[in-house]
């Protein structure tokens, strides 16, 4: 009985080395690193903190997106189109408002959406506020900034 369960141990012990060294291989192969990454920050957390930021990488030719809490029908809006340091590192691509039901309601809560690309390696950084536009409106009720870092793949 005590040799079965060593021979067990054994293989079992062999079988992860083997699944190790394959998982490696794969790495140095170049295997594929998701392209596509996604930041998603509701009105709670704005509502904790009124400033937020946040760091990521993204490989050349990825997707960034960026999902914020938002409620237009309040007369607030997060500013469009974001401030892009550097626009030869990320391009903006879209920019989307997600309600939460089909059928939009005074004072239903939202996510404002926008999608950046990854163009060249280098580093850039997103900022937006959130605000009622117009002249006397309150600006920069809520701040957002990402540092991004674009990759060689």
């Amino acid at each position: 009985m005590a040799g079965n369960l060593r021979v067990t141990l054994i293989i079992m012990a062999a079988l992860v080395a083997v699944l190790l060294a394959l998982g490696a291989c794969s790495l140095a192969l170049g295997a594929r690193v998701p392209t596509a990454v996604k930041i998603e920050i509701g009105s709670d957390e704005f509502a904790s903190q009124n400033n937020v930021s946040r760091t990521v990488s993204v490989p050349v030719g990825g997707t960034l997106t960026i999902a914020l809490g938002a409620n237009p029908s309040t007369g607030f809006s997060w500013s469009e189109p974001p401030a892009v340091s550097d626009a030869a590192v990320l391009e903006q691509t879209s920019n989307k408002l997600l309600l939460a039901e089909a059928k939009p309601i005074v004072g239903q809560p939202a996510t404002q959406a926008w999608t950046m690309r990854a163009l060249q390696p280098g580093t850039s950084t997103v900022n937006m506020t959130y605000g009622r536009p117009w002249p006397g409106g309150k600006k920069g009720i809520w701040t957002f900034e990402v540092n991004v870092t674009v990759k060689e793949k």
